[in-house]
This record gives structure tokens, sequence and C-alpha cells, in this order.
């Protein structure tokens, strides 16, 4: 376990852009001259926007356990996340032999087989003693008001689950106008318009 290096854990729903925010986040940081480390947890992913340092599909893939354990896709995606906590100690070896100034890890893309299965709360406990989540909330969905307070729950359940400090994000806010941005940002910083929203 990283003793005081911050270990960024990207959570969301499918299609949040958690791989993107890691891939952003790496250059950034790359830019300021800090030592970063890229982990890909997510075992079924096609296409990354970064190549991560370490990558559980090393080890796991969902085709690997399609054919191995006879499921099918989603049977496979629950058995993977479950077994990233069993490969998990080898990935932290890797992690801690690193020692990165920073640690970036980017999650399945299913939300509920990372933050709702074992292998989440586990690996999040393993990282780092100063771990931070970062939960990306989907901005077509938090364009709405019922929209913005499902994926507010779906982040406060998460935060629950994994037990880190969590910091809310608005992915890909570029999909949507200024207006609907501050609006969003309105109702994440004063309740009464959010209540105001959802009655009206």
């Amino acid at each position: 376990m990283l003793e005081t290096q911050p270990a960024i854990l990207f959570v969301g729903t499918a299609g949040a852009g958690k791989s993107t925010l890691t891939s952003a986040t790496d250059a950034y940081l790359h830019d300021l001259g800090v030592d970063t480390l890229t982990v890909n947890l997510d075992p079924g992913a096609d296409k990354l926007p970064y190549e991560p340092d370490l990558d559980i599909r090393s080890m796991i893939t969902t085709e690997q356990v399609m054919e191995e354990y006879g499921l099918g896709p989603n049977g496979a995606q629950v058995a993977a996340a479950d077994l990233i906590a069993v490969e998990f100690d080898r990935v932290q070896e890797q992690i801690d032999a690193y020692a990165p100034e920073v640690l970036l890890v980017d999650t399945p893309g299913q939300l509920e087989l990372f933050a709702f299965r074992a292998s989440g709360p586990y690996v999040a406990s393993q990282l780092s003693n100063n771990t931070l989540l970062c939960f990306l909330m989907d901005p077509a969905v938090s364009s709405s008001p019922r929209g913005f307070v499902s994926q507010a729950v779906l982040a406060a359940t998460t935060h629950y689950r994994l037990q880190v400090p969590t910091l809310n994000v608005l992915g890909k806010k570029d999909t949507l106008t200024k207006e609907a941005v501050e609006e969003i940002v309105s109702w994440a910083e004063d309740d009464q318009l959010l209540l105001d929203a959802l009655f009206n």
C-alpha cells in the first residue's frame, strides 16, 4: 500500500468518461513534471485513450472468463469483477515497487461491477492511505433535476460503499450548453434551487 502518495479512483456509469479523464489527468500531471502510474482495472475494455502502465487485462479478460467458465457476456463481467480482487495483490506489488507520486486508477465501465461487488471496496482499501474517489456524473443524465438527483444518490452510495473521500465531477461538459452547465452547478451549490427545479 502506498503510504502518502495520492491515488485517484475514477468511477462512474458506463460512458461517463472515466478513461478519457484518466488519460487527460495523466497528461496534465506529466506536463507538471509529476511522476504518475496509470492502472486499468477494466477487464472488458476494448480500446483505451492511453497506454496503461499496469493493465488488469494482462491477467484477466472477460473473453477468457467467458471461455473458461462457459458464461455469457454479463456473467463473465460479474465473474471478472470478482477475480480482480483475487489478482489484485499482484497488481499491488507492482504499484508498490514503482511508488509513483500519483496513482491513477481507471475502473470498470459498469459502475455496479466495481462499487457493488467485493473487488471495489477491497481495491479502494488497499491502494493508498491517501485515496480519492473521482465520481464522474454523466452530463446527459445530470441535465434534468431528477437525473441530477439520481446521479448524486449513486455517487453518495458509491462513496458509502468504498469509504474514501469523494469528489463529484461533471464529465464531458463540452456536450452541454454553457447555460445547462451553470444550471447543474447551481443545483449542486444550492439545495433550494434544486428543490424548486424538482417541483417545477
